[in-house]
């Protein structure tokens, strides 16, 4: 199953942010639930991570419109942002729109609406990092808790394992597991076979790309071949120079808009002065 990122970023209403702040705040420091039962996350099977968090507004000199006040919503999924986006309103609406009704925009407690209101504010991702690309969160929670069976269980059995094969060792550990797991070892879901393999292809497509680049550059594969990598290596100069033309150019604002209504604050305010749950 394919991992998707979700960022949805709206205005805070101003008479709302100290509301929305106060009803946040409980909830992210009892995210395991001990307290309140407002929301569990953790009960949503197709969710890796999710936090909420407030990017306060700036307050320019005089003369100068403030920007506003900013909620981020992130989240890390299995399967389809529309599919989860539903999900969450349809198991915990009194949450979604207790938030959201204290931004601009809110369209009401119409779940149909207000979906479609999550899903216009959502961002994406410029860049997305999958630790365990096509394995869903149950699959990474199994391989955690038979990982935790297998440690705990050399740990406490270490003196009898000591002199024995790597052969008896695997079969010591795999009938400790039939022990935990009478119904039979959980089995990990086959993968993609571009998910196990895709960075191995991609690594020797590139690397005989770049062993005919460098041939024919040099005769290897006749004329024709040379003046095709002759006409690459040049073609890459050229790319090279104008991008760090561009790049040279390229005027570093923090305040430029994600779209005209947004602030490009997001990314600056991150990793601090936030609301996380």
């Amino acid at each position: 199953m394919q991992q998707n990122p979700m960022t949805v970023i709206t205005e805070i209403l101003p008479d709302k942010l100290e509301v929305l702040k106060t009803y946040l705040e409980p909830i992210g420091l009892d995210i395991k639930n001990k307290k309140s039962q407002e929301i569990s996350f953790a009960a949503y099977d197709h969710l890796h991570y999710c936090t909420f968090f407030v990017i306060p507004g700036d307050h320019p000199s005089p003369g100068s419109s403030p920007a506003p006040a900013l909620l981020a919503f992130e989240a890390n999924i299995d399967g389809e942002v529309k599919d989860f986006v539903n999900e969450l309103i349809e198991r915990n609406p009194d949450f979604v729109n207790k938030v959201y009704s204290c931004c601009v925009g809110y369209p009401g407690s119409d779940a149909g609406q207000l979906a479609a209101y999550l899903l216009a504010n959502d961002q994406g991702a410029n860049a997305f990092y999958v630790a365990h690309p096509g394995q869903n969160r149950n699959t990474i929670y199994r391989q955690r808790e038979i990982r935790g069976h297998i440690e705990k269980f050399i740990d406490d059995k270490r003196s009898e394992l000591v002199g024995q094969t790597e052969a008896q060792i695997q079969a010591a550990v795999v009938q400790h597991l039939q022990t935990v797991y009478p119904a039979g070892i959980p089995k990990i879901a086959a993968q993609p076979f571009l998910t196990l393999y895709g960075d191995k292809l991609f690594n020797a497509l590139l690397a005989l790309v770049g062993i005919v680049l460098v041939g024919g550059f040099f005769g290897w594969f006749g004329p024709f071949t040379e003046f095709l990598a002759t006409l690459a290596v040049l073609g890459a100069v050229a790319f090279g120079v104008v991008l760090r033309w561009h790049e040279m150019r390229d005027k570093q604002d923090d305040k430029l808009g994600w779209c005209p209504s947004k602030c490009r604050r997001f990314s600056a305010w991150k990793t601090a002065n936030c609301k996380t749950i």
